[in-house]
């Protein structure tokens, strides 16, 4: 019995809950085995107690168990035992303990039989071991994209004991959710695999958790197209889809669609296409629901031109027949099957046969050069269709005019008719009109024309421009003067080359005598008198002796007067001159000779004479013969006053006869001196003014093109008539200009106005308006340009480095442009049209331009017409005021192109009508707003008309007026 017990208690396994029936057995086994009397062969403790190493460990790990007597001392008998209470039954044997369940133990030592048990038994607690498996769980197995769902790990040891410890996973897919600590919420429907692990201890659960995810409810509907660029007729698949809020696409049996295209568009089952290129917009939407519930994202087919099929050209300008050097341009459009338009297409250049006489630039542009008909084919890269073919008739030149008469740079003076002559004709096409003056003129069979053309003063054109069948028109001019009065200019400088009244000067009878008689600031003819007759000697003015009596001379000395006051009026054809000596004194010296036997008995006597004052009127007439003044006494008065005469020395009385001998010679005399004095300097200074106002200068005009030389010209002016009024005075002067001759040219002269031949305009009669006026002779200022251009200012030769604005030209192709002038006539102002405005007018300019077009050497003769208006006006030269000729806005201009040489010969008309269109601005813009010419206004030196004038003091005309009256330009002014 005993045994069983032992054996049983040595392999039973001890459980939780039965440490109590141990106890209880072993107190039962100890009493029977007492009852028995048991052997007794070994001592028994009378207590025992247990001891262990630690009181917590792993399942599955020994602990040794020691039980000991109260000394501490091993207890050594057979029956010794532990009695253990727990989790599990365990066999505790030779004192090792070793549990395989977690969880809390009692151990207690005790002799099998007897009641010796430890009373206070130890407690050992029994952790877990390592990790050795882990198991997934998820809950809900499945959910929508947006649930939660809980992830639960359960991790044991070798013995199946829970270990406690955080959840760590692995998901796959390992994207499309969020995961915080064991809650996940997944946002991409499909089914994951859920494996927890301990990747540290290297374990994994074989077999992971599976969670299936599906899509939420629908929120966007899209439309999506594959590929969504298709050629013309071409498919593209089209997919509706349906996503809930994260994209995930729900199937199409579960959420019906529907599908909205435009109507050029074909649906066929899932493939749409069109035949119109363009893009188009596609909806899908809800078959049954109200689509304003979701967001419909559209879908965009772009349809584009599918392969070429057709071709067009269309040419610019359109015409029937071009001009050679003409540059045509070609719009090519290109067309698939359906007609839409190929943008960009692959365009070659175009084939011309035959070959010369077309010059290919590029794929759009042909450059005709020579006449004919010529065959243009279009292709595309790399494809033999479509194609066009294209016919061009090149025609380059208009009807051809020979203009027999008149010549170029023509003058006439006879009737004012010419009879145009001329030939036309043209190798290509007949005439389809032809104009001279805007007139239709009839040609005879063999092209001859003729056309009365009626002439008036200044530059005549005779225009005409022809179109031959083919449209192709050409035009020109040529340019003649005309009036019936010419300055002649071969001879050199004779009297007919002077210009009549050229200059007009006027002075008021204020600029004569304005009644003050500053003499610091001298402004007027009566106080410059004034100064020069009070400057006078007096003492050289009277004879000595002044008179005799009998034996016996007078002499004067040391004569002396008062202030001078002399007045000035002008009358008709006369001056008048009223002048006052305030007082006169002079030393007299009587001396007589009567000897008598060798003996003197006259003897000498001295003293003084004294005249209270001296008063003069006198009218002395002016006039001019041949340039110079001449004055003439009309009338005289001389008013002496008190004369006192005082002899020395105490027999002075018994000589008073003698004082009337004085004051009847002396008194005569002083008359006679003062009269003449006056006479004389106002001669003197009326024909020292007239010498100042008379010109006889060399302007310098500088060359229009820097270094080149310019031209010196002579101005002359010579008084021609003198004209006293009350009004004032009134100077004509006969003026011209001049230069020798430079150029090889004959003209008549210079162009004279004429009074335009008008029957009804009057000779110009100048006003005397202000202090001083100035009148310049429209013949006058011609005659400058005639002798600027005599001089061969206009012949110029300017090389390529110096044409002004080349950008201008380069534009076109034109580089390295090198010019040639050579004028057939001259450029002149005139007034002779309906407004009486300035123009200037040059006719027949011929230009000869070397340059290189597109690369190749031209040479380009060319004519010039040009009509503009013009401002005579004062200039600025160097701080002097002068009169000059300023160019303004232009009217007429011509260009025609006579000759051309080189590789675009044939081209004349085309590079006439280029440089019309494109560059006659830059041409014409170079003359614009400058100074022709200019010349000075005529200026009064003071010192030239009396010495003890400062040098330099002049008086010149301060402008305040400038007009036009009958071919004059009018200056009016005053004294500056």
């Amino acid at each position: 019995m005993e045994a069983a017990i032992f054996s049983i208690w040595h392999t039973t396994t001890v459980h939780k809950g039965i440490r109590p029936a141990l106890f209880l057995l072993a107190g039962l086994v100890s009493m029977s085995l007492s009852g028995c009397g048991g052997s007794g062969e070994f001592t028994l403790p009378n207590t025992i107690d247990t001891q262990i190493e630690r009181d917590i460990m792993q399942a599955g790990e020994l602990l040794d168990v020691a039980c000991v007597d109260a000394r501490g001392i091993l207890v050594q008998h057979p029956d010794v035992v532990v009695y253990a209470a727990g989790p599990e039954e365990l066999i505790v044997e030779d004192g090792v303990f070793a549990p395989t369940r977690r969880g809390g133990y009692t151990l207690a030592c005790g002799i099998l039989d007897t009641n010796i048990v430890d009373p206070d038994p130890v407690y050992v607690y029994v952790e877990a071991g390592p990790i050795h498996d882990a198991d997934s769980l998820v809950e809900p197995e499945e959910a929508k994209a947006g649930e939660p769902v809980i992830v639960d790990c359960i991790y044991t040891d070798a013995y199946g004991n829970e270990i406690d410890r955080p959840d760590t996973y692995e998901l796959e897919p390992d994207t499309g959710f969020s995961a915080i600590g064991s809650k996940l919420e997944f946002e991409t429907a499909g089914v994951y695999s859920v494996r927890c692990m301990d990747a540290a201890a290297g374990i994994f659960d074989p077999t992971p958790a599976f969670v299936s995810i599906w899509p939420g409810l629908p929120r966007t509907i899209r439309a999506v197209l594959t590929p969504e660029v298709v050629a013309a007729s071409e498919p593209s698949t089209l997919q509706c889809v349906t996503e809930d809020e994260y994209g995930n696409m729900i199937p199409p049996d579960q959420f019906p669609l529907v599908v909205s295209h435009p109507e050029e568009l074909q649906l066929d089952g899932l493939e749409i296409s069109g035949t119109v290129a363009g893009l188009y917009q596609i909806n899908c939407l809800p078959q049954s629901e109200d689509s304003a519930y979701f967001e419909l994202v559209r879908g965009e087919l772009t349809v584009i031109p599918g392969p070429p099929h057709d071709m067009a050209v269309v040419r610019v300008p359109d015409k029937e027949v071009y001009k050679t050097y003409e540059l045509v341009n070609f719009e090519i459009s290109v067309r698939d099957e359906w007609g839409n338009l190929i943008p960009d297409p692959p365009l070659t250049k175009p084939t011309a046969s035959p070959t010369p006489g077309i010059k290919v630039i590029n794929e759009t542009t042909v450059l005709l050069k020579k006449e004919g008909l010529f065959l243009l084919t279009f292709t595309l890269d790399g494809l033999s269709f479509p194609f066009v073919e294209m016919e061009i008739v090149i025609d380059g030149s208009g009807p051809a005019v020979v203009i027999e008469q008149p010549l170029r740079g023509e003058t006439r003076d006879d009737k004012p008719v010419i009879n145009v002559i001329g030939t036309i004709n043209d190798p290509f096409a007949g005439i389809a009109s032809f104009l001279v003056n805007d007139y239709a003129v009839p040609v005879d069979a063999d092209g001859n024309f003729t056309r009365i053309m009626p002439l008036h003063v200044g530059m005549n054109n005779v225009t005409w421009s022809a179109v031959d069948l083919g449209g192709n028109e050409s035009d020109g001019a040529r340019g003649l003067y005309y009036s019936p009065v010419w300055y002649p200019y071969e001879a050199g400088i004779t009297p007919e080359t002077y210009v009549p009244r050229g200059l007009i000067m006027s002075f008021r009878e204020d600029f004569i005598d304005d009644g003050v008689h500053d003499h610091n600031d001298p402004n007027d003819l009566a106080t410059i008198l004034e100064m020069v007759v009070g400057s006078l000697d007096l003492n050289g003015m009277l004879p000595n002796p002044v008179a005799s009596s009998g034996s016996y001379k007078i002499y004067v000395n040391n004569v002396a007067a008062g202030p001078l006051s002399l007045g000035l009026t002008p009358l008709d054809g006369a001056m008048a001159v009223d002048g006052v000596i305030a007082w006169l004194s002079a030393n007299i010296q009587i001396e007589g000779e009567c000897k008598v036997l060798g003996i003197d008995l006259c003897p000498d006597f001295s003293g003084s004479i004294d005249i209270s004052q001296l008063g003069l009127v006198t009218e002395v007439a002016l006039a001019v013969n041949d340039g110079v003044v001449v004055s003439n006494e009309v009338y005289s008065s001389v008013n002496i006053g008190n004369v006192d005469v005082d002899i020395d020395g105490i027999l002075g009385w018994m000589f008073d006869w003698l004082l009337d001998i004085v004051v009847d010679s002396f008194t005569p005399t002083i008359e006679d001196a003062f009269q003449d004095a006056i006479g004389d300097e106002l001669g003197s200074m009326m024909g020292d003014l007239f010498a100042e106002l008379t010109l006889d200068e060399q302007l310098e005009i500088d060359s229009l093109m820097e270094g080149s030389p310019g031209v010196s010209l002579d101005l002359k002016t010579n008084v021609q008539n003198l004209l006293l009024s009350p009004e004032g005075m009134l100077i004509e002067f006969k003026a011209l200009f001049w230069t020798p001759k430079q150029i090889d040219r004959n003209p008549l002269g210079s162009m004279g106005r004429a009074l335009c031949m008008d029957p009804n305009e009057e000779v110009y009669s100048h006003a005397i308006n202000s202090r001083i006026g100035i009148a310049a002779f429209d013949d006058f200022l011609n005659e400058a340009l005639f002798s600027a251009w005599w001089g061969g200012l206009l012949n110029l030769s300017i090389g390529a480095g110096d044409v002004g604005d080349v950008d201008a030209f380069a534009e076109f192709g034109i580089t390295e442009v090198a010019v040639d002038t050579n004028f057939f006539l001259p450029p002149i102002l005139n007034d002779c049209y309906e407004d009486r405005q300035h123009r200037l007018e040059i006719a027949d300019g011929y230009i000869e331009a070397d340059m290189q077009v597109v690369g190749q050497p031209v040479t380009m003769g060319a004519f010039i017409q040009l009509v503009a208006g013009v401002d005579i006006g004062l200039v600025d030269n160097d701080g002097s005021s002068e009169l000059g000729v300023n160019i303004q806005e232009l009217e007429y201009f011509d260009l025609e192109v006579v000759s051309l040489t080189g590789s675009l010969e044939g081209s004349e008309e085309a590079i006439e009508e280029m440089i019309k269109e494109n560059l006659m601005g830059d041409i014409v813009g170079a003359l614009l707003g400058d100074t022709l010419t200019s010349f000075p206004l005529p200026e009064i030196e003071l010192s030239k008309l009396d010495p003890s004038f400062p040098p330099g003091l002049k008086i010149a005309i301060l402008p305040t007026s400038i007009g036009r009256d009958s071919g004059y330009t009018v200056i009016q002014g005053d004294l500056n």
